[in-house]
């Protein structure tokens, strides 16, 4: 064969060998080639998304601008105590913030979160009261709104009829359309203190007098194993007790904290059944309740 056919045939074969390079590619370059996943940057106050109109809009977020079929909605969580924004009237409005002007198709919303004990704002009749707020005013179509958060015990303030009673706290006397409300938490075991009877009754607290108008509270928080107490037929039974005897409007309660696992309590039929507890047997009106331990 001469030179000239065996250097056509060596270049044919390199050209071959290219092609079946480029189209099988190596397992390698197969790898690098699939698609990855987005990445998305974690949303903070201020950022913005459209939504279609029938979307849910997320918790913390708010609807800012519609137009068409969609609506712009804005990521309200990291704000600062102050801060306001303006948003639709349909807009969701979050927790801790409350609605200080209305015009036209918007809201004006103001966050609370971070206001000293004592604190007030005026709000539109219609927006939400943060928790621990209560409404101490209302002229035309705006309440003033006060805040109870970080109070001691023992403070009392007269608020609005209609005002919300904030966790911990009792009505004790109501009267010209407004409620005098009292601080609870922070009580020693034993303290009394009556209240209106449509107060709230505060967790860790039982009904142990009734009379006309007024209720007798009991503090029971910080109690002993084993101890009992002898309450209203209508009082709450507080996390952790058990109702023992029933008679003569009557209910006596005992304390199942701190028992040894083990332990058999008679309890009455309709008696709560506390977390760890089963019920072993049933006789007449009483069942026997076992602790398992933790």
């Amino acid at each position: 064969m001469s030179i000239k056919k065996l250097l056509c045939l060596a270049a044919s074969t390199l050209l071959t060998s290219a092609a079946f390079a480029n189209a099988v590619p190596a397992s390698g370059a197969a790898e690098t080639a699939k698609p990855q996943a987005a990445r998305l940057s974690p949303m903070a106050y201020g950022q913005t998304q459209w939504i279609m109109l029938g979307s849910p809009v997320p918790e913390g977020w708010v609807i800012t601008r519609s137009t068409g079929n969609q609506n712009e909605i804005t990521d309200t969580r990291g704000a600062s105590y102050t801060q306001q924004l303006s948003v639709m009237l349909g807009s969701p409005v979050p927790q801790d913030w409350v609605v200080i002007r209305s015009t036209g198709t918007m809201n004006v919303i103001y966050y609370t979160k971070g206001a000293q004990l004592g604190a007030e704002v005026s709000v539109m009749l219609g927006s939400p009261t943060p928790s621990g707020w209560v409404v101490i005013r209302s002229t035309g179509n705006m309440n003033t709104l006060h805040n109870l958060n970080g109070s001691s015990y023992g403070s009392e303030i007269t608020v609005m009829l209609g005002s919300p009673t904030p966790t911990d706290w009792v009505v004790i006397r109501s009267g010209n359309n407004n409620n005098v409300i009292h601080y609870v938490k922070g009580a020693p075991l034993g303290t009394e203190i009556s209240v209106m009877l449509g107060s709230p009754i505060p967790d860790g607290w039982v009904v142990v007098r009734a009379t006309g108008t007024m209720n007798t509270l009991y503090n029971l928080n910080g109690s002993r194993y084993a101890s009992e107490i002898t309450v209203m037929l209508g009082s709450p039974i507080p996390a952790d007790w058990v109702v023992i005897r029933s008679g003569n409007n009557n209910n006596v309660i005992h304390y199942t904290k701190g028992a040894p696992a083990g332990t058999e309590i008679s309890v009455m039929l309709g008696s709560p059944v506390p977390a760890g507890w089963v019920v072993v047997r049933s006789t007449g009106n009483m069942n026997v309740i076992r602790y398992l331990g933790k």
